[in-house]
């Protein structure tokens, strides 16, 4: 299990720069802050999103010589998609690396750990702290946009790749 690292992010849509503090910050990399990021990914406060390919940059440029390869998956997720997922995050977390996570939320599908169940879908990024077999550990910023959202939780490997379906992972 890797470091708990955990940030509120600073603002509703700086997930992105959130996690990435948190991320880097498992590996020992303390060295910019979520404002930072967020300029970096082109975000401000309560406008934009951190892109994929924003967030595999700056992963890929912070890392310290980790490198970062974005995996897209389908709408609906295959058992196969959730084995490569199981492997790639047991790899990332033995060397020391968070794996990153990018879910789409939809109105009555699965959710994360506290996220309501809203009419309009919810993106959300999240670094991921580690495994226990078939269940995954992730930190979640959004503790300072929901009163119900734990700090650290875990869930099965399967219905996170379902959360993540139609987006992907940074690992």
């Amino acid at each position: 299990m890797l470091a708990n690292t955990h940030q509120g992010q600073w603002y509703d849509n700086y997930c992105g720069p959130a996690t990435l503090v948190m991320a880097l910050g498992m590996r020992g990399i303390w060295n910019h802050d979520q404002g930072t990021f967020a300029r970096w990914v082109g975000i401000t406060p309560n406008n934009g999103g951190t892109g994929v390919d924003a967030m595999n940059k700056q992963l890929n440029d912070e890392s310290g010589g980790f490198t970062h390869i974005r995996e897209n998956l389908p709408y609906t997720p295959t058992s196969a998609d959730v084995t490569l997922f199981k492997n790639r995050l047991k790899s990332d977390t033995d060397l020391g690396a968070s794996l990153v996570g990018n879910s789409m939320e939809v109105y009555n599908g699965p959710h994360l750990v506290g996220h309501p169940n809203k009419t309009n879908t919810i993106y959300h990024w999240v670094p991921f702290q580690g495994y226990d077999g078939d269940w995954a550990a992730y930190l979640d910023s959004a503790t300072t946009v929901w009163s119900s959202v734990p700090a650290r939780s875990g869930m099965p490997n399967s219905t996170l790749v379902t959360i993540m379906g139609g987006r992907g992972y940074n690992w």
